[in-house]
């Protein structure tokens, strides 16, 4: 890990300015083995992107990585003995969190998009998403850095993945003008270059083919009112941009897409609140099963007091959490 130069200084990817004030400093806590540099959001004097400066070389980045962040979600299934702690599992708000989430994202590609056509997921993790729209009759193909998850689902579900970083993948990797779908489920702050990104995104959409970002919202209540509590309040420095709705629509408006609409709703991202109040229920996980229990009880008030205040959140618009979608315009632009 002693690389030279492991933090390089930014100029910001939306305008190019040099010009910026502090936004936020803080280490990675969300993991404990991971270097312990303080990492420092700025906020761009011209356009207002907020992103990290200076940011890990992609050789060091990999280290924020640990495994354990590729973890395989998959929906609990009970033992053949069977226990009220396998039947609480199962149908727990939490399971079914997990799996309205997925159904969110289908119906929201389904209405966008009335027939099966071509889907890119870029930052497809372990495939559940391309899976569910396989099965729904499209065209599907993942983007994903990490290679144990695109071998799991080309092995598992035999869905075609492209095991790279988009932004070192070039129009001659895909087919020109060929997808009708592309979505980024939380991958597009995680992006050296999201300018560039989505410059190559409408070189192979087709005419009027949709993009769909949903990211983490810098104009959010919990942010505010949780910047004093929350230890890891942005994902650094795994998080390299942290935006906002109008920040996105003006990488839309010099990428070549018109902006269609904003969600400020979703069961994909957890809320700051239900975070933070695991983290403090957590001690009570012990041993025996009905600590568990006790644990699981609990996890699952917190989730549903975490998706009520985002839902309320959502009305005002300045919830933990939006999703955008955007149109490719008629022209290209060169990237």
């Amino acid at each position: 890990m002693n690389e030279k130069n492991q933090l390089v200084n930014k100029v910001c990817n939306l305008c190019g300015s040099e010009s910026y004030s502090r936004y936020y400093e803080q280490k990675d806590h969300r993991f404990e083995k991971t270097p312990r540099d303080t990492f420092r959001m700025v906020k761009c004097g011209e356009c207002g992107l907020i992103y990290l400066n200076p940011a890990p070389t992609k050789t060091y980045m990999k280290y924020f990585y640990p495994d354990t962040f590729y973890d395989f979600r998959a929906f609990p299934v009970p033992s053949r003995r069977k226990s009220i702690r396998d039947f609480l599992e199962i149908a727990s708000p939490i399971n079914l969190r997990s799996k309205l989430a997925l159904k969110e994202k289908t119906d929201l590609v389904k209405r966008l998009h009335k027939h099966p056509g071509k889907l890119l997921d870029v930052g497809a993790a372990e495939g559940n998403f391309l899976l569910a729209m396989k099965k729904n009759g499209w065209d599907v193909l993942g983007v994903e850095i990490s290679k144990s998850m695109a071998d799991f689902a080309s092995e598992k579900y035999g869905i075609t993945y492209i095991n790279d970083d988009l932004n070192n993948l070039s129009i001659r990797d895909f087919k020109t003008k060929d997808f009708d779908i592309i979505t980024m489920w939380r991958s597009f702050v995680h992006m050296y270059d999201p300018k560039a990104a989505l410059q190559l995104c409408n070189q192979i959409l087709k005419p009027n083919g949709k993009i769909i970002i949903m990211s983490t919202n810098s104009d959010s209540v919990e942010e505010k009112l949780f910047r004093r509590t929350d230890p890891n309040l942005i994902d650094v420095p795994r998080h390299l941009y942290h935006v906002n709705p109008d920040i996105v629509k003006k990488y839309f408006e010099v990428t070549g897409f018109k902006f269609i609409k904003t969600f400020y709703f979703s069961l994909n991202i957890t809320s700051r609140l239900t975070i933070i109040t695991n983290s403090k229920l957590s001690r009570m996980r012990k041993k025996y099963w009905f600590d568990k229990l006790i644990w699981l009880s609990a996890a699952n008030l917190s989730l549903l007091a975490g998706i009520l205040f985002s839902l309320l959140l959502s009305i005002f618009k300045r919830s933990y959490v939006f999703t955008i979608i955007g149109m490719k315009q008629d022209t290209d632009l060169e990237s």
